[in-house]
């Protein structure tokens, strides 16, 4: 059985992804809203999604969403990803909770993140 520990980066910046998609949970997400609503770090927040995306059953529900324009005519990969919580991260959010996951303090962080984002003074 998984221990939650809320001490180290990954397990917050998980709990504040899970946080936000469990708040919005009919809403798409990708992960540059993430990290600009979050503070979690846009690489912590990419890899994040692909990896509990992955796992089965997912954590995390990803939609494939097209981009077609003419920028993008020759690249690679003319599309990206948008993500929202499923029912596995569901059930992993309330077990933390009951675990004693620092909701209030996770919230504040996310807060001061934006206040210091938007340039208002702490």
């Amino acid at each position: 059985m998984h221990v939650f520990h809320f001490k180290g980066k990954y397990d917050r910046s998980k709990s504040k992804m899970f946080l936000l998609l469990h708040q919005e949970a009919d809403s798409w997400f990708t992960p540059k809203q993430i990290w600009w609503i979050t503070g979690v770090p846009y690489n912590t927040a990419r890899c994040q999604c692909h990896r509990l995306h992955v796992m089965r059953p997912p954590y995390v529900r990803r939609q494939i969403v097209t981009h077609y324009d003419r920028r993008w005519e020759y690249q690679l990969h003319p599309y990206y990803f948008k993500y929202r919580i499923g029912a596995r991260g569901e059930r992993w959010l309330e077990r933390a909770k009951l675990a004693g996951m620092p909701v209030d303090e996770l919230f504040q962080e996310m807060f001061d993140w934006q206040k210091v984002r938007d340039g208002q003074p702490t």
